[in-house]
């Protein structure tokens, strides 16, 4: 076979992969629109809803590592399939299940979601280099922000137009069927699996890291409502430190690691690591405070806007706008100023975006710009961060390194909701348990100051690192590669 028509394949392949990204984000946004014809089928209370999205994030927190690392050992394809297949029986188990228990069981299997775009990154990295790797990588991005985007509008377009909540569950269901077919005859495989070295599964390795991440969500869940000081939260707490410092020491010392520590370390990706818990920070840690702070009413609280929740839709829309157009634009950028500018451009972006909000706060245009900035910050640094981690990381950890930044990131989001939670309620107004405007102001300060740290994080490895550019094939090869996308 030519090499042209081998470069077609894999560019094909990346539009399919595109599409099962587009997939994966369409079923973060879809089912938490439908919780409450979910609570109604299911008799269950609002408190209980909350398990929705609580098990899919502890889920996916959990099986990330292990299936990026299992991707590097025994091939990306053959786990993305696996990937693929759990999350397609979970999808199907939520549409049928006939208890909810069997539904959070389903939602536990719709987890491994997450892994999709570690373990596609891989892929595209075994196969394409340079600019057309990022490129590739950036286009995965934009379809995973913009299925994000269409997810809650599909799920009230379904609802209306089906005729109960489990046919309207049934549509991701469908959707993954369709991705089980392009990951099992379309998409060709990577690398092979590395040969040389051992293939164990460090199972101690990633339980311990399986404990560590739960004991820490499980305590930041509970955290805002029983207070940091509730015991249980304490023991929860108490359980991720320890058992993640034993994990660490664990880890240096193991024959064939669940995660290469001493890798992380060579590679240079322990402060980009540091700053993708900084983004994380950033892009989640005011969703539910900028979104009751627009539906607030200036008569009752002395702020806000008043907003109804279409209304509110419209303004976030801007942030997944342009975090999916500036996805798309991210290799281009790089190409330019470097992936670390790139990344710590994002960042800035998302920064001066909170700065504003500190100052221009009374005005819908002020948070339609506001959020704008936030999505082109996503997007340069979300699209430019698996390619850069897969840059800097051996070919056999590509997986595992791509996976440790996505589980970063979630975990900065979840420290953030928990924290800010807490925030927000030493800033109420008397007799009303309402936020007063200074917590809100607070809050997009402290935003604004972490993103500044993840800044100087970037930078600061930038300046330590080698140029990006060293590390790739050849000029030949890229120019070759680029042909693919």
């Amino acid at each position: 076979m030519s090499v042209p028509r081998v470069e077609s394949r894999v560019g094909a392949a990346v539009g399919f992969l595109a599409f099962v990204e587009l997939c994966s984000g369409l079923l973060q946004g879809y089912v938490p629109v439908l919780a409450g014809d979910i609570g109604a089928k299911y008799g269950v209370s609002a408190a209980g809803l909350n398990w929705l999205n609580a098990v899919l994030l502890l889920s996916a927190a959990v099986s990330v590592p292990v299936l990026a690392k299992c991707g590097d050992l025994f091939g990306h394809r053959r786990l993305l399939r696996i990937a693929v297949i759990l999350v397609l029986v979970g999808s199907v188990l939520v549409a049928v299940a006939p208890n909810y228990g069997l539904f959070l069981t389903g939602r536990a299997l719709q987890g491994p979601f997450a892994a999709f775009i570690p373990l596609e990154v891989a892929l595209v990295r075994g196969r394409l280099s340079g600019e057309a790797a990022r490129r590739g990588i950036g286009y995965l991005v934009s379809a995973l922000a913009f299925g994000a985007i269409i997810g809650s509008a599909t799920a009230g377009l379904a609802d209306a137009a089906l005729p109960s909540v489990g046919w309207t569950l049934a549509v991701p269901a469908l959707l993954l069927a369709v991705c089980a077919v392009i990951v099992f005859t379309l998409v060709p495989a990577g690398d092979p699996a590395p040969k040389d070295g051992p293939r164990r599964i460090d199972v101690a390795g990633f339980a311990g890291l399986s404990v560590a991440i739960a004991a820490l969500l499980f305590g930041l869940a509970m955290a805002p409502k029983a207070g940091w000081t509730a015991p249980a939260v304490l023991l929860c707490l108490g359980v991720a430190v320890v058992v993640g410092a034993c994990w660490v020491a664990w880890e240096l010392r193991a024959a064939a690691p669940a995660v290469n520590l001493r890798m992380v370390r060579r590679a240079g990706l322990g402060l980009p690591f540091a700053a993708a818990l900084c983004f994380g920070v950033g892009i989640y840690g005011a969703q539910v405070a900028n979104t009751t702070f627009l539906a607030s009413s200036p008569a009752t609280a002395g702020y806000g806007l008043g907003l109804t929740p279409a209304k509110i839709g419209f303004v976030t829309l801007a942030m997944t706008l342009g975090a999916t157009v500036f996805a798309a634009l991210c290799a281009r950028v790089a190409r330019r100023i470097g992936p670390y500018v790139t990344i710590t451009a994002g960042l800035a972006l998302i920064a001066v975006a909170y700065m504003t909000l500190v100052v221009l706060h009374t005005q819908v245009w002020h948070f339609v710009l506001a959020h704008a900035l936030v999505g082109a910050g996503m997007g340069l640094a979300s699209g430019t961060y698996p390619a850069l981690v897969t840059e800097l990381s051996p070919a056999a950890d590509a997986g595992i390194a791509t996976g440790l930044y996505n589980t970063l990131r979630s975990l900065g989001g979840s420290i953030a909701g928990a924290a800010f939670a807490v925030l927000l309620s030493a800033f109420l107004l008397p007799d009303t348990g309402v936020p007063s405007l200074s917590g809100y102001l607070t809050l997009w300060a402290v935003l604004a100051g972490v993103l500044l740290v993840g800044v100087v994080f970037m930078a600061v490895a930038a300046r330590r690192q080698a140029p990006t550019a060293d590390r790739l094939a050849s000029p030949a090869e890229q120019t070759v590669s680029a042909q693919a996308i």
